[in-house]
């Protein structure tokens, strides 16, 4: 018997009585035609091409993407959850069985983090970058997942997906994939179109006023470049929503004692030991530290 990429059944742990019993509604099912999809439990596999679809599932008597697409961002912030939506905006009544989706740097290294909402799962061998369904139920969408993309990254990220539609195991189609690159100086935190991106006079001291509780005047007030294209209540609005992105020593808590200072004294050329001295919460190496705020320039 072929494996199934995305439709297989598992044993492991059950009773022998209850195993054997299984097995035998597992082969009267195949003997009657009952598609293999209706024992799916997940994708055994981090990523999957069409090739290989075609040889373990046969080939998809569906053409790809068939209607279906991937809602995301343009651009990504290393460290900061975005979300994905998988949908079918042609046809809004059209559910699916199966899903496979994985994020893949240029050198093809799985990168980042899923969110596994209930009905979703890691699959089992591989690492958070893949995510997968845990039964063959049919399932509405569109459907939104999260994604993390990791701290200190700069290379872009490919998003790839594989869906099993209603009608079972050759209804397989691959939607486009979307390759997201990092955003653009994410450090500059007011907007500057003039000079250095960021600097420690107005991005450095921003980011500490306001992880300090300032905002509106008390917030910008004589450390905003004359270039700037954000306001007190824009840059108070984008250093929320990119919170996760400044802790930059990984301890989970964004800090002005910590993180900030540790941003402001990069932004001053400070490195190794006299960058992280006394500041630094977390447990990573000088070396990661540096390298996931140099991410954000």
């Amino acid at each position: 018997m072929r494996m199934r990429l995305l439709a297989f059944t598992s044993v492991v742990g059950r009773s022998p009585m209850r195993t054997l019993a299984t097995c035998a509604t597992v082969a009267f099912a195949i003997v009657i035609g009952v598609p293999a999809s209706a024992y799916s439990l997940g994708s055994p596999v981090c990523s999957v091409n069409a090739a290989t679809m075609g040889t373990t599932e046969g080939n998809s008597v569906l053409p790809s993407p068939n209607g279906w697409s991937l809602a995301l961002p343009t651009t990504y912030v290393p460290g900061v959850p975005l979300t994905v939506t998988v949908q079918n905006v042609g046809t809004p009544a059209k559910t699916y069985r199966g899903i496979l989706m994985w994020v893949q740097a240029s050198d093809a290294s799985f990168q980042g983090v899923w969110a596994y909402p209930s009905g979703f799962q890691k699959p089992t061998a591989c690492t958070q970058a893949s995510i997968t369904h845990t039964s063959n139920t049919l399932k509405s969408q569109p459907q939104t997942f999260t994604f993390t993309p990791p701290p200190g990254e700069t290379r872009a990220l490919t998003i790839r997906a594989v869906v099993t539609e209603a009608s079972g195991r050759t209804s397989w189609v691959f939607l486009s994939e979307t390759t997201l690159p990092r955003a653009a100086t994410p450090l500059n935190i007011d907007g500057s179109t003039v000079g250095t991106a960021a600097s420690a006079a107005t991005d450095g001291m921003l980011l500490m006023r306001h992880l300090f509780g300032l905002s509106g005047a008390s917030l910008i007030d004589g450390v905003v470049d004359a270039s700037a294209t954000r306001n007190a209540t824009t840059i108070a609005q984008y250093l929320t929503s990119n919170n996760p992105a400044f802790d930059v020593d990984g301890d989970g808590i964004v800090s002005p004692t910590s993180d900030g200072l540790l941003v402001l004294r990069y932004l001053l050329g400070l490195r190794g030991t006299a960058l992280t001295q006394g500041a630094a919460a977390g447990t990573l190496p000088v070396t990661e530290i540096e390298r996931r705020i140099a991410a954000l320039l």
